[in-house]
């Protein structure tokens, strides 16, 4: 009784292990070729020890199936490992010779399966554990296969180590490839202590069977990629990737349940909301009690979408708690997990994409210096005002600005003078403005006014009045107060006229050039004579 529990203890139970092991690898990420060689390796391991195991618990007549489907494993275990090695370490496997010395151990078991009588092997009763014997034919070849396959091994460990003393690899994966490979090492080393050292030189104890030490060291072998798999990462699942990636991903993702409530959040999530990586107060609160949205009307969007279980995509500007804002890209699907339902919401932070985008818009339609419209902004809005008019049946007009004198203050104060000048007087201008207008500066020190809805001469010289009245206005330049005055040209639209936006700013570049003649410091209305009083 006592020697069935070491057969279970030295053999079964390791045959468990590397058999669990091997699954457990392939069920990780069954379609990745590491995982799939790996778990044949394991798999061809653990027949060395069920063969052991076989081979002392079947009557002596019946032990050599044992140790048939010993040699089988072994023999696969040698091919195996070398396909292990070498993909491991990346290594090509369009070599010829590389797969004629893998796969020559496979050669070895046509004797195992033809039952050649040249090849005879068998289980000798021992005092305590059986024996394997082999004839002289067999045992050389069982060497030389051996032989070969160790110096494969031995081949791939030294190119392994070479390369990655060299290569740039993460601290983590040369961790776990020198544990590999320090495994694969002591593999060897045990196989040569065991046959030169404790074989013949250590006493027969009832404990330790001598004639299957040698596969022990696949079993330590086994360990090393256990050791590595569950500190170093080696061979991940699925889901340790995707943790890892939800992990790390700069968006934050949300994990809702089927009435809106927060499940779980990363950490790029919980920044976004304003919570501390160590809080998780957030559980099972509402999505809306843990971020504002300032378009109100975007909460229905939200509630209806999680009602309906329909995707969602759409731009927010949110406030967390800390009343921090943010433009997110937000996107919502729905999948049903066991009978129940989960909200996955990512959101994008878009906050520097929209305020360069801003900026960029900013650039291409504004005036740099002034900030008010430039010159390709204000065309374009003139073109559509010229298209929509007759239509909307109300007029409009435009003012042609142009400073008296500026080119004294540039010459006379300076370029700096000169631009301060022109921020101020556009401050002004926009100031000024009514609320249906559009102010734009041409160039240099030309602006532009469009007003909308002129409904007659009255209000245009109403406008033109307070224009003239603030642009005159004092303006302190260098310590000193400088009077300024503008010379205005108007241009009306109005009626059944077919305005052409060339002929508006001709017409009224022309009534501002006449007021320059008449004095500056003055407007002209096109088509009339009336002059600022």
């Amino acid at each position: 009784m006592l020697m069935t529990y070491l057969y279970i203890f030295y053999f079964f139970l390791p045959f468990l292990f590397l058999f669990y092991t091997g699954i457990e690898v392939l069920h990780r990420d069954p379609r990745n070729k590491l995982h799939r060689v790996t778990m044949e390796f394991m798999l061809s391991c653990s027949l060395l020890y069920l063969g052991d195991f076989f081979g002392h618990m079947l009557p002596l007549e019946q032990s050599d199936f044992g140790l048939r489907l010993k040699l089988i494993g072994g023999f696969f275990t040698m091919s195996v490992g070398m396909y292990f090695f070498q993909i491991l370490n990346k290594f090509s496997l369009r070599s010829v010779l590389f797969h004629v010395v893998a796969l020559f151990p496979l050669v070895c078991i046509v004797p195992l399966i033809l039952n050649m009588p040249a090849f005879r092997f068998e289980y000798l009763a021992g005092p305590y554990f059986r024996t394997e014997h082999y004839n002289e034919a067999y045992r050389w070849v069982i060497y030389s296969v051996a032989a070969i396959a160790m110096a494969g091994f031995v081949s791939q460990i030294v190119r392994a180590f070479n390369q990655y003393r060299t290569k740039e690899i993460s601290v983590l994966e040369r961790k776990r490839i020198r544990l590999i490979l320090g495994g694969g090492l002591a593999c060897v080393v045990w196989v040569v202590v065991s046959e030169a050292v404790f074989k013949p030189l250590l006493p027969d104890v009832p404990w330790v069977p001598y004639s299957a030490l040698d596969s022990f060291a696949v079993l330590i072998f086994a360990l090393f990629i256990r050791h590595a798999m569950v500190n170093y990462e080696f061979l991940s699942t699925a889901d340790l990737r995707y943790k890892i990636l939800f992990n790390l991903t700069s968006q934050g993702i949300f994990l809702l349940d089927d009435h809106g409530r927060l499940v779980e959040m990363n950490p790029a999530a919980v920044a976004m909301t304003g919570f501390s990586p160590n809080e998780t107060c957030w559980k099972g609160m509402l999505l809306a009690d843990v971020v504002t949205l300032e378009d109100t009307s975007q909460y229905e969007l939200f509630s209806h979408a999680i009602r309906n279980r329909i995707p969602l995509h759409l731009v927010s500007r949110i406030r967390n708690r800390r009343g921090e804002a943010y433009v997110v890209e937000s996107d919502m699907v729905h999948m049903e997990v066991e009978g129940r339902y989960w909200r996955y919401l990512t959101n994008t932070d878009i906050t520097l994409q929209t305020e360069n985008e801003r900026k960029l818009r900013q650039l291409a339609y504004h005036d740099s210096l002034t900030g008010l419209l430039n010159r390709r902004s204000f065309m374009e809005i003139l073109t559509d005002k010229i298209a929509e008019w007759p239509a909307q049946g109300q007029g409009f007009a435009v003012y042609l600005i142009d400073l008296d004198h500026f080119k004294w203050v540039n010459d006379t104060l300076g370029h700096a003078a000169g631009d301060e000048l022109l921020q101020v007087l556009s401050q002004r201008l926009k100031e000024i403005a009514p609320g249906r207008s559009h102010a734009a500066r041409m160039g240099g020190d030309e602006f532009v006014l469009l007003l909308e809805g002129a409904e007659g001469v009255r209000d245009v010289t109403d406008v033109a009045d307070r224009l003239t009245s603030e642009l005159n206005k004092p303006v302190r330049l260098s310590d000193q107060d400088y009077e300024m005055t503008a010379s205005v040209g108007i241009r009306i639209v109005a009626g059944e006229e077919n305005a052409e936006l060339e002929t508006i700013l001709k017409d009224a570049d022309r009534a501002m050039y006449e007021a320059k003649q008449a004095g500056r410091n003055r407007y002209r209305v096109f088509g009339t004579a009336m002059v600022e009083s």
